[in-house]
């Protein structure tokens, strides 16, 4: 279960790093990168949140 709470931490600071990247950079191409990048963690955490849910109902 802690590694589960880890890993969602990491992949929310992964989210903010693309974030950061979007706000930060010029480029077309790293301005999409650092979108899809949060976009993609935003994602995994509400897949980890149901996935929890799913397991409460079991």
């Amino acid at each position: 279960m802690v590694g589960r709470w880890l890993l969602g931490g990491i992949v929310g600071i992964i989210g903010i790093i693309g974030l950061f990247l979007a706000a930060t950079v010029h480029t077309p191409g790293f301005y999409t990168f650092g979108l899809l990048l949060a976009g993609a963690a935003v994602v995994y955490i509400f897949a980890m949140i149901k996935r929890s849910f799913d397991e409460l109902e079991r």
